[in-house]
């Protein structure tokens, strides 16, 4: 039985949507993708791999038809997620809430959206929908020009400097 699953491709690959699994389950405990993966397929590919423990997608976008709801999937035993995105915050909380729940370990780097840095927002969603956390990693960046403002983005991660962060 598959137990790890490394899926690396060049090219664009044009595939029709899979529905939902049904009564086709994976065994696969470790997937790691490292291609584009838009946001509307995540629930499918989830939907597949209920003995998932390990996530790693190097390349997640926003759907190309706009932001989709997503539904909760119960992946008790996922605690590792890794995720190189490109989608806003609400996006990724809506992930969070519906799929990513019994985390306890999260990486993420992204480039897309400031709200990322602000460290009220994630105090709430990791009290709220994150109980397992235990480790916690964040890398966001931004092409800034001369003219914005650098000291907004100094005080917004100073934030993280609160009792919550430190404890």
């Amino acid at each position: 039985m598959l137990k790890y699953c490394h899926l690396s491709y060049k090219q664009k690959v044009s595939h029709d949507p899979l529905p939902i699994a049904t009564n086709q389950l994976s065994p696969i405990e470790y997937l790691v993708i490292n291609h584009t993966v838009h946001l509307n397929e995540i629930n499918t590919l989830l939907s597949y791999t209920p003995q998932l423990r390990h996530l790693s997608l190097q390349r997640l976008n926003p759907d190309s038809n706009g932001w989709i709801k997503l539904y909760p999937i119960i992946l008790n035993h996922l605690t590792h997620v890794s995720l190189k995105m490109n989608i806003m915050f609400d996006e990724f909380e809506s992930m969070i809430k519906n799929l990513f729940n019994q985390v306890q370990v999260l990486y993420i780097s992204t480039n897309k959206d400031e709200v990322y840095l602000n460290a009220s927002r994630w105090e709430e969603l990791i009290l709220s929908h994150m109980p397992y956390l235990r480790i916690f990693n964040i890398a966001v960046s931004f092409n800034l020009s001369i003219n914005e403002d650098i000291v907004k983005y100094i005080g917004m991660i100073d934030q993280f400097d609160a009792w919550f962060w430190v404890e």
